[in-house]
């Protein structure tokens, strides 16, 4: 290959040929640009999500009743803000001040439409205002609430686009009361 290149370089008196020498600038040119177009098409993001460019995980620990979540990942974009929402009744429990670190707001957040009103669900959002990224963790306790392996939802606004996640560990807002058992007596 090195020798073709070489050989196309060269003129008849072992000068190289400036046309070209430009002729193949222009086609390596027009290669890196192509591969650099697929690589942002197939990184970049469909119907208002992205293709998984950021993360949020979570946890529950029950023996401290706290809910964690990570957000991970790097995208074409910084994070301009993340909002996770969980049911509206533990939400009446939870104020901005009780996340650690606080949340900058609470309720629905219109950049998004998350979460959707009406949805049972009320939104924390933390914004990028000291150009952090907010990757990072969230975490709340809240005592007297089971965990659901589904009891919260988050979304992750960078750019024009956002990644919305569900399936994360919140509060169980609907938890299962048992029923009592008949226990028997003796009489005497």
């Amino acid at each position: 290959m090195n020798s073709l290149i070489r050989n196309l370089l060269q003129h008849e008196r072992g000068r190289a040929n400036p046309l070209v020498a430009l002729g193949l600038v222009v086609l390596l040119g027009a290669a890196v640009f192509g591969v650099v177009r697929l690589v942002a098409a197939t990184t970049g993001s469909t119907g208002g999500h992205s293709d998984a460019d950021y993360v949020i995980s979570s946890s529950f620990d029950s023996s401290t009743s706290t809910w964690t979540y990570t957000v991970s990942g790097f995208g074409p974009k910084a994070i301009s803000h993340i909002t996770i929402a969980i049911c509206d009744s533990a939400a009446l429990n939870v104020s901005v001040q009780d996340w650690d670190p606080d949340a900058d707001s609470k309720g629905h957040d219109a950049a998004t439409g998350f979460p959707a009103v009406g949805s049972g669900l009320t939104g924390y959002k933390w914004e990028d205002r000291a150009n952090v990224n907010l990757i990072g963790a969230y975490s709340f306790s809240l005592p007297g609430f089971p965990n659901d392996p589904n009891g919260a939802e988050a979304v992750v606004k960078f750019g024009p686009n956002h990644e919305h996640l569900t399936g994360l560990d919140g509060p169980d807002c609907d938890p299962v009361t048992p029923t009592p058992t008949a226990t028997p007596t003796d009489t005497p």
